[in-house]
């Protein structure tokens, strides 16, 4: 046997073995853009704060120009993707991390509870400045 084939059954094996116990490797896309909506809101509260200053304008221009390419090109490679599971599948299986198997539902809370606190201080400062300014 070569090695292309012991790594072709290993794969298989791997993919078997994860069906048969309802895991996965795979985020739902409904995860990602859970993680885009809290960027673009973020993004939209800079947006109405500094809309009157022209330099704060182009710097957001820019930083929403990376942030269209940031998450445009997995958006993309997504649509070549096929359809995936359903989303109450994918939040009670499990999914495979660096540290272990955490449900999909834990894994949702791991991935968007940064960009949520991120995007809620950025508001919260967003609504502050608008008041005393």
């Amino acid at each position: 046997m070569t090695m292309q084939n012991i790594q072709t059954v290993v794969e298989r094996h791997a993919g078997q073995q994860a069906l048969e116990t309802g895991t996965t490797e795979d985020m739902h896309p409904a995860v990602f853009r859970i993680f885009l909506t809290f960027f673009a809101l973020k993004m939209a509260g800079l947006f109405l704060v500094f809309w009157g200053d022209r330099a704060a304008t182009g710097m957001l221009v820019v930083s929403t120009l990376y942030g269209v390419m940031y998450f445009g090109l997995p958006l993309l490679a997504q649509l070549t993707q096929p359809k995936g599971q359903p989303w109450e599948a994918f939040l009670k299986k499990e999914v495979h991390t660096f540290t272990g198997a955490v449900s999909g539902q834990s894994a949702l809370i791991q991935i968007c509870t940064v960009p949520l606190m991120v995007a809620s201080g950025a508001l919260v400062m967003c609504m502050t400045l608008s008041f005393f300014v």
